[in-house]
């Protein structure tokens, strides 16, 4: 059989490669060709049922292997669909998996088909991995391939203390360990089903001033807030690491709809007073806002470049109502001044993902 599955190297977080390595079928060397295939059953939390993939690669007898298996979790990952709400799921899901390897080879002419399977950690055991990524730096600067715990949710720099808005609320990751028991098999034995998994918080602002929350807690940290400037929104989203929360912006520039029309003629039946006209078919546009992120130093700007910029869900808080978005970026950003010193501000554009006015 496949005489092994052992995990190699990766995180709980499915985003960065997840690898494990498969020691194939010993036999003699009288084969025309030896394929191993890896096939990955993955599903979100709560699903009752589950999606195959199929991995395989040529191999010599015996020779071991590497499957990165990240691809397969992302696909089923990307089927869930983030809501605005922080509270809405309870945690962040993850997505549980197990392996099959097996060999095919063929011998004298004949082919033998899936033979020698193996299961890891068994055959009605899963494993569990986590929505979002270490960055190329992390992974890089990682100790091990084996990657590293993780415990805070969130890469807001706290070079400069956070200026949020009086009035709206802050929405931050919660604590929590995830640990690389999650992806690899202890001893053999699959992992414990986690009972807990990331999330969200909301808090609300209610006064001026350097503010704590959590104190004393693995949770605790500090804004500084200011009565909200007149045209001031909060914007949500999903970070690199999977996790809801948000910034308050107060620099607003401009706002923009790009509109399209086609032109063409309506036939119909002429007479001497009634003719065929011309018709032109507006199509609703998509408002853009363009917004900086207002004075902040070289990590606030680097954060807002290779964190904020690009998210794949967001939300602007528009009268009361988190309208969809999408965060477009500048085809050039400063994010850092070696010439001038001072403060940087970050330009973006926000594009609501629905169609005609916000307000209306």
């Amino acid at each position: 059989m496949a005489q092994a599955i052992a995990f190699h190297s990766g995180s709980p977080l499915l985003g960065s490669p997840l690898t494990y390595a498969v020691i194939p079928s010993a036999h003699g060397s009288n084969y025309t060709f030896h394929r191993t295939s890896l096939v990955v059953y993955a599903g979100l939390e709560g699903d009752a049922d589950y999606t195959d993939f199929r991995f395989s690669t040529p191999v010599e007898s015996s020779e071991r292997v590497l499957f990165d298996v990240s691809s397969a979790l992302r696909a089923v990952a990307d089927r869930y669909e983030y809501e605005a709400e922080p509270t809405f799921p309870k945690r962040f899901p993850y997505v549980k998996f197990r392996l099959e390897a097996y060999d095919e080879w063929m011998v004298n002419g004949q082919e033998t088909g899936q033979r020698d399977r193996r299961y890891y950690p068994s055959q009605d055991t899963y494993l569990y991995a986590f929505i979002g990524s270490f960055s190329d730096m992390e992974r890089l600067t990682s100790q091990s391939s084996i990657g590293r715990d993780l415990a805070v949710w969130t890469r807001k720099p706290t070079s400069v203390t956070e200026i949020v808005h009086v009035g709206k609320s802050v929405v931050r990751p919660a604590y929590f360990m995830a640990g690389m028991g999650y992806v690899q098999s202890v001893n053999g034995g699959a992992p414990e089903v986690p009972t807990e998994g990331p999330l969200s918080k909301e808090y609300e602002i209610s006064e001026e001033g350097l503010l704590t929350f959590n104190a004393g807690t693995d949770d605790e940290f500090s804004v500084y807030a200011i009565s909200a400037p007149r045209n001031s929104y909060e914007i949500r989203f999903i970070n690199s690491l999977g996790c809801m929360e948000n910034i308050h912006v107060s620099a607003f520039a401009d706002i923009g709809a790009k509109m399209s029309s086609e032109k063409f003629v309506l036939s119909r039946q002429e007479t001497f007073k009634r003719f065929s006209r011309g018709l032109t078919i507006k199509q609703p546009a998509h408002e853009q806002w363009k917004l900086t992120s207002g004075p902040v130093d070289e990590a606030w700007a680097r954060w807002y470049v290779y964190d904020f910029l690009q998210v794949r869900w967001a939300w602007i808080g528009i009268n009361g109502n988190y309208i969809p978005c999408h965060i477009i970026p500048e085809d050039e950003v400063t994010v850092a001044s070696k010439i001038k010193e001072g403060y940087l501000e970050v330009p973006f554009t926000v594009e609501l993902d629905i169609e005609g006015s916000p307000i209306i």
